[in-house]
């Protein structure tokens, strides 16, 4: 290897124990602050004030931009920090709200009980994405996760006997959507609390070790192994925590809308996602949630 070889290895091996032994000097960490500030403001603002002046359509409007953002943050875990290109996350924000669905309103289980399923079948589905990424990475991970999301719409309606098909299912939860403290319904205050601390979560997952080290991992896979660290172990980690939270945005999906069917979930949804990362500004805590508006609030 030529000198200037050596020194492009040297320079990319000395970024990645800087990331791994701890926080990168400069003005990131102020930016990643005023962001957050700025985020959770937006959060709250979205989440409460509609119902405050007593508006259904943008209460239940801004209640869905909340859930999506959050798992477009996840998504920016998954993208940035993680470094790994997934596609599927529609279909693991299915996962959740299909299981809560077909517990609470085809097999009559109590909504806490459905809840717990949601977030079980949100973590097979992570867990099922967690495999290939021991050894696949990048984009081509992402073509298997996007195949996840192509197909799941029509195994829902395959499996006709436990998901009702085409035909969807019905659920109400009228204890979590009637008016609660100070006017606001007790499921805008869940969904406001879920975005805060999803936004939180990443913000803080950036100043931890652990965090540190699947940023390595991302950055230099050969810099992470020679530091001790299993880029693979940390892929498949990213997508397991990625999916728990996803599949809570996916349960409360159900009492927002009240009604989910297999044509919700489609692969549209997992490029919404998606490019709300890219639209956003990717790597930004702020970015998910101004590329939800942009391609999901402004529309409607």
């Amino acid at each position: 290897m030529n000198k200037s070889g050596t020194s492009i290895v040297s320079d990319t091996t000395a970024d990645a124990v800087a990331l791994a032994t701890g926080p990168v000097a400069g003005p990131r960490l102020n930016s990643d602050l005023v962001q957050l500030v700025i985020a959770i403001t937006l959060v709250i603002i979205f989440g409460l004030v509609p119902n405050f002046v007593g508006n259904p359509y943008w209460t239940q409007t801004l209640q869905i931009l909340i859930l999506y953002a959050s798992v477009s943050v996840l998504q920016n875990v998954l993208l940035v920090d993680a470094g790994q290109a997934s596609f599927g996350q529609g279909a693991i924000f299915g996962l959740g709200a299909y299981a809560a669905a077909m517990a609470f309103g085809l097999y009559q289980m109590p909504w806490i009980f459905a809840v717990g399923m949601g977030l079980v079948g949100a973590l097979i589905g992570g867990i099922i994405f967690a495999l290939p990424a021991l050894r696949v990475q990048n984009f081509h991970l992402g073509f298997v996760t996007l195949s996840a999301a192509i197909v799941f719409p029509q195994v829902v309606v395959i499996l006709n006997d436990w998901t009702n098909g085409i035909n969807g299912i019905i659920v109400s939860v009228p204890q979590l959507t009637n008016a609660g403290l100070f006017g606001a319904s007790y499921l805008s205050i869940v969904i406001t609390c879920f975005g805060i601390a999803v936004l939180c979560f990443h913000y803080a997952l950036r100043r931890t070790r652990f965090g540190r080290r699947m940023r390595v991992a991302a950055a230099s896979p050969e810099a992470a192994m020679a530091l001790g660290i299993s880029p693979g172990v940390m892929r498949s980690v990213a997508f397991i925590v990625t999916a728990i939270g996803i599949g809570f945005a996916g349960v409360m999906y159900l009492p927002i809308v009240g009604f989910v069917t297999p044509s919700a979930f489609s692969l549209d949804l997992s490029m919404l996602f998606f490019f709300a990362i890219v639209v956003g500004g990717r790597g930004q805590i702020l970015g998910p949630i101004l590329g939800i508006i942009i391609l999901y609030f402004l529309p409607n």
